[in-house]
C-alpha cells in the first residue's frame, strides 16, 4: 500500500511539473549541433605536419585569434609561411567545411515533438562573435524562438544574469522553464535560480529525463 501511495505521489508531482513548464530552453553546441573536433585537429595536423605539442600550441593560438575577432585568413597564411609552406587555394574552403556545425537529428526530433505538444522552444548559447553567423546560418528561428546568443547579450552562462535576461525577455517565471545544457556548471547555475534543469549527455537519455518529469514524447 505504501509503495502504491508513493508511486501515485511521484506520478502526480511529475504531472504537476508537466503542467507548470511552458518553455524549454536548449543549449546549442553539443546539444542541438556539434562539430567533429577530431576531424578539425586532424586536418590542421596533416596540413602542417605537426607533432602533438605543436598542434596544441597552434590550436590555442587559433582560438585566441577567433576570440579577438582577428583575421583568421592572415593567421593561417602567416603560420604556413613560418613553416615554409604555401597553402593551396582551396585550403580555406576545406577548413570551413571541416569546422562546420552538424545537426544532431535525434535532438531536433525532440524539439519538434515538444513544439507539437505546445511548448515554446528557445535557444540560449554561449558563442563568440565569429560563431554567431554559423549558428544563425542553421536557420533555427523556426525551431527556436527566440534565440539568445551570449555574444549579443553581453553575458555568458553560467553567470546568473544570462538566465535572468532570458526570463525577463520571455516574461516567464523560473518555475515555467525547463533548461537543457551539456555543461554541469551551466545546469547548476540555472537550478540555483529555481529553473528546472537537465544535464544533457545524449538524446536517448534526454527522452528519459523528460519522461521522468511527465513530458511524454
Amino acid at each position: 500500500m505504501k509503495k502504491y501511495l508513493f508511486a501515485l505521489l511521484f506520478v502526480t508531482a511529475n504531472l504537476l511539473a508537466h503542467d507548470t513548464i511552458k518553455t524549454v530552453i536548449f543549449d546549442f553546441g553539443g546539444v542541438v549541433a556539434t562539430v567533429d573536433r577530431e576531424k578539425i585537429t586532424g586536418f590542421i595536423r596533416d596540413s602542417f605536419h605537426l607533432n602533438p605539442e605543436q598542434l596544441q600550441s597552434v590550436l590555442k593560438a587559433w582560438k585566441e585569434v577567433l576570440a579577438r575577432g582577428a583575421d583568421e585568413h592572415a593567421f593561417w597564411t602567416r603560420f604556413a609561411a613560418n613553416r615554409h609552406l604555401m597553402l593551396p587555394d582551396a585550403w580555406f574552403d576545406e577548413l570551413n567545411r571541416v569546422k562546420t556545425f552538424v545537426e544532431i537529428p535525434e535532438t531536433m526530433q525532440i524539439v519538434q515533438a515538444l513544439q507539437k505538444q505546445g511548448y515554446q522552444t528557445v535557444m540560449l548559447s554561449n558563442v563568440q562573435g565569429y560563431q554567431s553567423n554559423a549558428v544563425k546560418a542553421f536557420g533555427y528561428s523556426h525551431y527556436f524562438n527566440p534565440v539568445f546568443l551570449s555574444y549579443e547579450m553581453g553575458v555568458e552562462k553560467p553567470h546568473p544574469d544570462a538566465y535572468k535576461i532570458v526570463l525577463q525577455r520571455l516574461g516567464v517565471s523560473p518555475e515555467a522553464v525547463l533548461f537543457i545544457d551539456n555543461t554541469p556548471e551551466n545546469v547548476e547555475a540555472a537550478r540555483k535560480l529555481g529553473i528546472e534543469s537537465i544535464l544533457f549527455t545524449q538524446p536517448g537519455k534526454l527522452r528519459e529525463d523528460l519522461r521522468a518529469r511527465g513530458i511524454l514524447l
